[in-house]
């Protein structure tokens, strides 16, 4: 019975080892300020090819601003401005995304969209 449990349990370590975790993910920018997200993609190419085609489905000018396979991503904006953070820890992605945004403009910012790829 152990031999057959240790068989089992070996068997289950290589399936979740082997699995894929899907977490790389990409935001595309419109020229008319929208942003298209696209996550749980298995590579960043996929990711950055999905959120490319979304954005050009629906607005013009699109390109990627951002990408990753499991980093953290935030978004802030102010209404007008928004700037963009990407990190490994989340509250850092939205420390920078702040500052860029703040950087732009002297009205508050705040975060609008965070997100990590893990």
């Amino acid at each position: 019975m152990k031999k057959y449990f240790s068989v089992i349990l070996v068997f289950i370590c290589l399936l979740v080892s082997t699995t894929p975790t899907f977490a790389s993910w990409a935001v595309a920018v419109g020229s008319e300020g929208t942003v298209i997200t696209a996550r749980g993609y298995q590579y960043p190419a996929q990711a950055k090819a999905a959120a490319l085609k979304d954005c050009n489905a629906r607005y013009t000018n699109c390109a990627i601003v951002e990408s990753s396979a499991n980093n953290c991503f935030a978004m802030a904006d102010d209404g007008t401005h928004w700037g963009f953070g990407q990190s490994p820890n989340e509250h850092k992605a939205s420390e920078e995304a702040l500052a860029a945004c703040s950087a732009l403009t002297t009205r508050q910012c705040a975060i609008v969209n965070n997100f990590c790829g893990r």
